[in-house]
């Protein structure tokens, strides 16, 4: 719908909302918000166009409630298309959380961890060596002594972030007389926004420890070593949780 004749210089779509009684003592009047925007003349849907329409006048009326039924009317016989739906709130562009989060203050590798109540913990490729499966066992214990929630992958997935547990285990290996420490992993992945362009999200690292074989000990044992990597986590997520 293009605007014609003398309404062609406002492009004439005109919004009342009726409101409801102040309710005060001594006050019979109700009011009505009236709201007049123009489109461009050269639109070619005037519907399309309301998002970009410009404000011109937005003032409250107050009528009593013979006036305000006419007033009423009156808009109803001028409108060209009646019962249009509420316009919906602009989505926010990430762009502009620029300047508030280059202001935040640095934080630490301990932080990441506040606020985590609910993990999925991939325990899969654990889980394959029987040798291992006290590995799961003692972290979902850890788990639930923290009050951190276990969920699936698909259940973590509506969380926002995301958040997995990931813990890998590396055997001793030995090649031409070397050594190579058994040695265990620890981390919590999440995703994330970049600062310097929140449009970008990424599944990183949030949190990792690591533990290895001390060779000249000969009593540490695989085990030892997830127990030390837990101990770290434990340590760092109750001391950002308190």
């Amino acid at each position: 719908m293009r605007s014609r004749g003398r309404n062609a210089i406002f492009g004439t779509v005109i919004c009342a909302t009726a409101l409801a009684s102040m309710g005060q003592p001594g006050f019979a009047k109700e009011l009505i918000l009236v709201e007049l925007r123009s489109i461009a003349n050269n639109c070619e849907d005037a519907i399309k166009c309301i998002d970009e329409s410009k404000l011109v006048l937005r003032n409250l009326l107050s009528f009593d409630g013979e006036t305000k039924t006419g007033v009423v009317e009156l808009f109803n016989r001028l409108a060209v298309t009646r019962d249009l739906p509420e316009r919906a709130a602009a989505e926010p562009d990430p762009v502009s959380f620029i300047p508030m989060l280059v202001a935040l203050k640095p934080s630490t590798k301990a932080d990441a961890l506040r606020g985590l109540k609910m993990v999925h913990f991939d325990s899969e490729t654990l889980s394959k060596n029987e040798s291992l499966l006290p590995f799961v066992l003692h972290v979902q214990d850890m788990l639930k002594e923290l009050g951190i929630k276990e969920l699936t992958k698909e259940e973590i997935a509506k969380v926002p972030g995301s958040a997995t547990l990931n813990v890998r285990f590396s055997a001793q290996k030995e090649s031409a007389g070397c050594i190579t420490p058994f040695s265990v992993s620890f981390s919590v992945t999440e995703e994330v926004v970049m600062v310097r362009n929140p449009n970008v999200k990424l599944k990183t690292s949030i949190w990792s420890a690591s533990s290895k074989e001390n060779l000249a000990n000969r009593n540490y044992k695989p085990f030892n070593a997830l127990e030390d990597a837990v101990a770290k986590f434990v340590t760092d997520y109750r001391g950002a949780n308190t």
